[in-house]
């Protein structure tokens, strides 16, 4: 590559017996060690840089800063407890810490300046990895300031969804209650019908009553309807205890879920444990509903009957039997068990799922995302146009000054002083003597 710097003049240095002459250009060649304009090395030198800057100070705080919030993170995030467990988490956090800062800095005084003299693909590849280090100490900063409140929100949604399952249940109990009464009517249905057959034989039509296979037809479904109304009858007292005791148990899961006053692992572990009882109580309470019973009813009733020889009183028993199956479908629809599930307790959030909730904390995300990514790249973009700049206004009439380039030692491209030795340099006194000879012309 040929890019040029114009570079600045030096005065004679009398303590190495060195000339130093104005340089109007140097190559790249020439800045790692040759010159164009012949084969003797050349040294190059530089001038010590200056203390550091804000700029320095400010990186560094960055640096420490997700540093520590990523020491946060991983001690509340992991399962582990002990001083084992916070010696990894400030291990590992102090060593992303460094590198993050080390990508930051080297990348903002290295790369960008390579990038301004022409080394395109170091200056893209320094700003890749501050932005893949932004991002990492990003999450991690992230999760550390907002986890506890993750923890927090993950219980509440966890409490909401079994507020829903206990209105769920208390819905079926209610249905439950209709089922009893219903499969009553279709009992006290068949206990009429029975009677008016036995008496009248008003469904066969046929003599003047008696107790033929239509009435004991009847009187086999009166028996069976009786069985199911009173197994429904007989569990409604214990569903509405059940029912009692998970509306205590979930005022119980709210009351520890919004006591702040208990760490939150604690809480955590004590809300499992109202979890575990409520789906315990709400199994019980699901036993209680005969729905086996009740479908097995209503199969039979839509099934129908056939009595030999009763063509007029298939005819009518079966009309009559669709009519109570269809008020039965609708109830074991209301009950229908498989849309009533326990809700599973949330496992403990990790960093990543911690992301899902950036919304609720836009605020800690935006500055976040300043300190660690917006505030690197943009230091990187400025060095790297402010020294293409410089590097385009510096001539040989105008040389740079510090107060001319601003932003501490960053931009400051420091003198060069190239000394090239003559083979045929001798010895002065024990001393050897330098003859420095310029590129324009070669005078020593």
């Amino acid at each position: 590559m040929n890019k040029h710097l114009h570079l600045v003049n030096q005065t004679d240095t009398n303590d190495s017996n060195m000339s130093v002459v104005s340089l109007k250009e140097v190559t790249m060649s020439e800045h790692i060690g040759y010159s164009s304009a012949g084969s003797a090395p050349l040294k190059i030198k530089r001038d010590a840089p200056e203390k550091r800057d804000a700029f320095h100070q400010l990186i560094a705080i960055v640096g420490v800063g997700g540093g520590v919030m990523l020491a946060i993170a991983l001690i509340i995030v992991s399962p582990e407890t002990g001083p084992s467990a916070v010696f990894k988490a400030l291990l590992i956090a102090s060593i992303a810490g460094l590198v993050a800062y080390s990508v930051n800095f080297y990348g903002i005084t290295q790369g960008a300046p390579q990038a301004a003299i022409g080394f395109k693909f170091t200056g893209f590849i320094t700003l890749l990895g501050i932005w893949i280090a932004g991002a990492a100490m990003a999450i991690g900063s992230f999760t550390g300031v907002v986890y506890p409140s993750v923890q927090q929100i993950v219980l509440e949604e966890s409490g909401a969804a079994i507020g829903e399952y206990i209105g769920d249940v208390n819905q079926a109990v209610v249905e439950a209650g209709r089922a009893g009464p219903a499969v009553q009517r279709i009992a006290e249905d068949y206990r009429r019908y029975a009677e008016c057959e036995r008496k009248f034989s008003c469904l066969s039509r046929v003599g003047n009553g008696g107790f033929g296979p239509v009435a004991a037809q009847m009187h086999k479904g009166l028996l069976r309807a009786e069985g199911v109304a009173t197994a429904f009858e007989n569990g409604d007292a214990e569903r509405r205890s059940l029912a009692s005791e998970l509306a205590r148990l979930y005022k119980r899961y709210q009351k520890k879920l919004a006591d702040t006053s208990i760490n939150i692992s604690e809480r955590r572990a004590i809300l499992r444990s109202i979890h575990l009882e409520i789906e315990q109580v709400g199994a019980a309470l699901a036993e209680t509903v005969p729905i086996s019973l009740l479908i097995s009813f209503e199969e039979e009733l839509r099934r129908g009957v056939s009595i030999p020889g009763q063509i007029n009183a298939n005819r009518e028993i079966n009309s009559i039997n669709r009519q109570h199956a269809d008020s039965l479908e609708q109830i074991l629809a209301s009950l229908d068990q498989e849309t009533i599930k326990t809700p599973v307790f949330p496992i403990r959030p990790g960093m990543m799922s911690s992301l899902k909730y950036i919304a609720d904390f836009a605020a800690f995300a935006a500055v976040i995302l300043l300190a660690e990514l917006v505030l690197p790249t943009v230091l990187w973009v400025v060095t790297y146009t402010k020294l293409v700049w410089e590097i385009e206004r510096r001539t040989e009439n105008d040389p740079p000054t510090k107060q001319q380039n601003g932003f501490g030692d960053l931009i400051d491209l420091p003198p060069l002083v190239t000394e090239r030795y003559e083979p045929d340099a001798v010895n002065d006194g024990g001393k050897r003597r330098a003859k420095i000879v310029a590129k324009n012309g070669g005078q020593k």
